[in-house]
């Protein structure tokens, strides 16, 4: 699905999905969940992580500086790429989440998920 502007929308996945099946993801939109752990603002780098997996995810932080410190919550919408045996999120939107309940949004994903699959298809 696109918008009128050809800006492709991010589709909810959970951070350990994207780390696990990345190589597979390249180019998708993609929005996901995660505590920023690092940020280098001079860099335009930073690595989101999902506090329950531990896994974790670099980010470009370039079109969403300026960023604010390490240790909070935030969603990101953004494109994967997956070159040099990494994935990485070029990040074009940002908001910080601090309070969600994490656990609360994953089972309304897993919801959502299985909604979209039962429902009869539409010629």
């Amino acid at each position: 699905m696109q918008s009128m502007g050809g800006i492709k929308h991010g589709e909810p996945y959970l951070l350990n999905e994207i780390v696990e099946n990345g190589y597979t993801m390249d180019g998708l939109s993609v929005r996901i969940n995660g505590r920023l752990l690092q940020h280098d603002f001079q860099n335009c780098r930073a690595v989101l992580a999902d506090p329950k997996t531990g896994c974790s995810l670099k980010v470009n932080t370039s079109l969403i500086e300026p960023l604010e410190e390490a240790g909070s919550l935030f969603q990101l919408i953004g494109e994967l790429s997956h070159s040099g045996g990494e994935t990485v999120l070029n990040a074009r939107l940002v908001r910080c989440i601090d309070g969600m309940d994490l656990v609360l949004y994953k089972k309304a994903l897993e919801l959502q998920r299985q909604y979209f699959q039962d429902r009869p298809k539409v010629l």
